[in-house]
């Protein structure tokens, strides 16, 4: 096993510092995590605190776990996909593809050609001709455009982002009134 960097004193820093190490590839998908006495004897906690941090790191789904035969990291979910096709004259909005005919009329043909090609599918796979335009046209704004996501809407950002910066269970700060849904992304605790 690799030599690991973990720090903390507490089950959420030990999760951060982890997972941390997993986003850095420093624990790649398939990776042993140490055992849990040995992780606490070297981070000078309870082993229930380490094994809490585990439990986290679980229940977010970024390892798992097999009893005696240790811990590991979880390699990238499967992308969901459609079991269903939309009846005949609907649209199917649950998947958050772009209708191009439904877009304002673009502006030069640039923006014509670009979005005459597919928009669907992982566009952060590939450098789409509709992302190297929005890059190029955040740049000429005088914006960063060195991290661009696609999503398909609001509250996929939203949880998105929750996703990469919170843990099930963690408190959440949501304005009051809100959009309704956002109440109810994942299993986080708003407050």
């Amino acid at each position: 096993m690799p030599l690991l960097f973990v720090e903390g004193s507490n089950a959420k820093d030990i999760a951060a510092s982890l997972e941390y190490a997993m986003r850095s590839g420093a624990l790649p998908p398939g990776a042993t995590l140490p055992p849990v006495r040995q992780l606490a004897v070297e981070l000078g906690v309870n082993p229930n605190t380490v094994a809490a941090a585990y439990a986290r790191l679980r229940g977010a789904g970024r390892v798992l776990t097999a009893g005696r035969n240790g811990t590991r990291v979880a390699g990238e979910p499967p992308s969901p996909t459609p079991v269903y096709a939309a009846p005949e004259g609907l649209r199917d909005l649950a998947g958050g593809q772009v209708d191009a005919s439904l877009l304002p009329r673009p502006r030069g043909q640039a923006w014509a050609n670009a979005l005459a090609q597919p928009l669907g599918g992982d566009a952060s796979a590939g450098d789409t001709p509709l992302l190297a335009l929005a890059r190029d046209w955040l740049l000429g704004q005088g914006l960063p455009a060195e991290d661009m996501g696609v999503f398909s809407g609001a509250l996929d950002a939203i949880e998105r982002a929750l996703r990469q910066h919170a843990r099930p269970g963690d408190r959440v700060g949501v304005e009051d009134p809100c959009w309704p849904p956002l109440l109810g992304v994942s299993s986080f605790s708003v407050q």
